[in-house]
């Protein structure tokens, strides 16, 4: 009973295997995270990540919370000009114009 157990196992796994397709390089989500820069950049920066073959692009600003207060601070002096609204909006824009994917935006939160 084990061994017909087993093989019956063993032959419906297989039998799955059938219906895989593989992504051409076309439609294969080569991505990249960029971590928000420190100050202001320029499109080349976009232009960069062609040369390792990404196509898609996610943004990822930092934020920062304090322990007992649920707001997350975003537009303070202490973040970088990724991290403000100035710098996501540049930074879209620049992956936009260049043909790429955005991916999406993650933020990223630290506590003070």
């Amino acid at each position: 009973m084990l061994k017909f157990l087993l093989l019956s196992t063993l032959l419906f796994s297989f039998s799955s295997f059938k219906d895989v397709k593989v992504q051409s390089d076309e439609t294969k989500i080569k991505g990249i995270n960029f971590v928000s820069p420190t100050k202001k950049v320029s499109a080349n920066c976009v232009i960069s990540t062609k040369r390792i073959n990404a196509n898609w692009i996610a943004l990822c600003p930092f934020a920062f919370m304090s322990p007992n207060n649920p707001n997350v601070e975003y537009n303070v002096q202490k973040n970088w000009w990724g991290d403000k609204p100035e710098g996501i909006s540049k930074l879209t824009a620049y992956t936009r114009s260049k043909f790429q994917k955005l991916k999406n935006i993650k933020l990223h939160s630290i506590r003070k």
